[in-house]
Order: structure tokens, then C-alpha cells, then sequence
């Protein structure tokens, strides 16, 4: 990919979008968000589970790891099994 530029490759699947930035809190709050990506900043944590939205956790770094052991104990969030 060239430097700076984001998200140029083709995909086949007409239900993924990649973006370089959106509201967080919109994007969860809207009734066909299925499933949350996310590094498990604690603000994300707390939005996901205000809406009820399942995380798949990615922890990148510091407290992140922390937060996805928890969200993965978690009886708040709702589960995809």
C-alpha cells in the first residue's frame, strides 16, 4: 500500500466497510452492528457494553490486555459462540 493511504483494497463482501474514522458511539449504537473490533480502550469497553454490542478483543498494548481478559469473563456483554 502507499504511504499514507488507507483501506484501497478490493473486497468481495458488500457488508464490510472500511473507513479511516467514525463515530464510535453511532457506529454502536445502529441496530445492524453486529460485532465490535476493537483494542480495548476502556472508553470502547464501556460503549460496547452500553450498547450490547459483542467485542472481538485485539489488544494492542498496556492496559488493553487487561481489559480483554475482563470483557472475555464478562456476563454485561453479549457472546457469539
Amino acid at each position: 500500500m502507499t504511504a499514507g493511504v488507507c483501506c484501497r483494497r478490493s473486497m468481495d463482501s458488500s457488508n464490510v466497510r472500511m473507513m479511516r474514522w467514525l463515530p464510535q458511539a453511532s457506529l454502536l449504537a445502529h441496530p445492524k452492528t453486529r460485532l465490535f473490533i476493537s483494542h480495548c480502550g476502556l472508553n470502547a469497553i464501556f460503549e460496547a457494553a452500553h450498547y450490547g454490542v459483542p467485542v472481538l478483543a485485539m489488544p494492542l498494548s498496556a492496559d488493553q490486555h487487561n481489559h480483554a481478559a475482563k470483557v472475555s469473563q464478562s456476563d454485561v456483554l453479549p457472546r457469539y459462540l
